[in-house]
């Protein structure tokens, strides 16, 4: 593979941390340069002998630079992604990738109209514990799944740079909460017939710092989306559970926890005594009637992002994060708002959010009913 010139717009955490990283150690992509508005980022760019460009247009001349990504804060991803299609190149954006969806029809009708490449950096599909998931139940070792609880806790509260607020497009909902959305229908293809969401501002002034987020899919599987800043105390990252076990995973580095039902009824099963009563119900399963075991957490490389994206401009694959997909976990954060805010969500909604997965005409109805 030819060596893809790559330009970086913005260099905060993400864009110095991950993107500049990964490219500068790559074997398929050559960072050409970085441009920050902030002068003194132009100076730690040219520390690490990177080229500083002096202005976004400046970049966009480069004919060397054949994709710009853009890592800058949520309210001027649709500007600056508009700008830098329109002067034909392709572009990966930071998520969230536009404020709404209909800032997000418009950067995905500019990468049409100018014949380039378009896609959101949503690179936690390669997290190795959400991959973890993914293989449980792709392979079938807990069946028939009903409830996928999905949560990352903090306890710092929400930064405090541009992400605490709202004329940036700030809160843990756009921050985080894309990336656990994304996940979650990633593992879950089918319609989705409600949302419920719930944002606190503990620590945050003008945007939430925390947020609850119910799913329910038209199979009435059930996904709870929790991101909290405010908690000294962690669940787990993830909790599954089907009929036949339940799984858990502690947090982003722990090995995954399995335990299976092999019988589902127990012969005599003596009730337990509690402080205040007994109980038959909670008594313990006898090991006998249950099966564990610890599975290691898949190997993972992110870099398959950046190659994909490669391989997508050079017509050799279809991108991993297609429009669609992108343009269905934007419109659960809105619905979401919606609910958070008591507005009424119509049936309408859900069409939208499902259109993109051929909900058909019939289903509408009874939506609708």
């Amino acid at each position: 593979m030819v060596k893809k010139g790559v330009a970086i717009i913005g260099y905060g955490s993400v864009g110095r941390f991950h993107h500049s990283s990964h490219i500068i150690n790559s074997c398929f992509m050559d960072l050409i340069g970085i441009y920050d508005i902030d002068l003194e980022k132009q100076e730690k760019i040219k520390s690490k002998n990177i080229y500083a460009y002096k202005s976004i247009e400046e970049l966009l001349a480069d004919s060397k630079v054949e994709i710009v990504i853009v890592a800058i804060p949520n309210h001027l991803h649709k500007s600056v992604s508009i700008k830098c299609m329109e002067s034909g190149k392709n572009v990966i954006c930071e998520k969230p990738v536009a404020l709404n969806c209909e800032e997000l029809e418009e950067m995905i009708e500019c990468s049409k109209k100018n014949n380039v490449l378009f896609t959101v950096h949503q690179n936690r599909r390669f997290d190795p514990d959400f991959l973890a998931v993914k293989k449980v139940l792709d392979e079938g070792i807990i069946d028939s799944v009903f409830d996928i609880e999905s949560r990352y806790h903090g306890s710092r509260g929400i930064a405090d740079d541009w992400r605490s607020f709202k004329c940036y497009g700030g809160g843990m909902l756009y921050d985080w909460g894309i990336h656990l959305v994304d996940q979650i229908l990633q593992l879950k293809k089918e319609d989705i017939v409600e949302i419920n969401c719930y944002m606190e501002s503990i620590t945050g002034k003008e945007v939430d710092d925390g947020f609850n987020l119910n799913i329910i899919f038209a199979d009435n599987t059930k996904a709870i989306i929790e991101v909290e800043t405010s908690n000294f105390i962690q669940l787990p990252r993830f909790y599954v559970r089907g009929q036949n076990g339940t799984m858990v995973i502690d947090d982003f580095k722990s090995d995954v926890k399995i335990t299976r039902c092999n019988v589902w009824n127990e012969v005599n099963v003596t009730p337990i005594k509690t402080p205040t009563g007994v109980t038959r119900t909670m008594t313990p399963r006898d090991e006998n009637t249950t099966s564990s075991f610890i599975m290691k957490l898949p190997s993972s490389n992110v870099d398959e992002f950046y190659i994909n994206f490669c391989n997508a401009i050079d017509g050799k694959e279809e991108l991993i994060v297609s429009h669609g997909e992108m343009k269905r976990a934007l419109k659960v954060l809105q619905i979401a708002r919606q609910s958070a805010n008591k507005q009424r969500i119509y049936p309408e909604d859900y069409y939208e959010l499902n259109e993109e997965y051929n909900l058909d005409k019939k289903s509408y109805q009874k939506l609708k009913k």
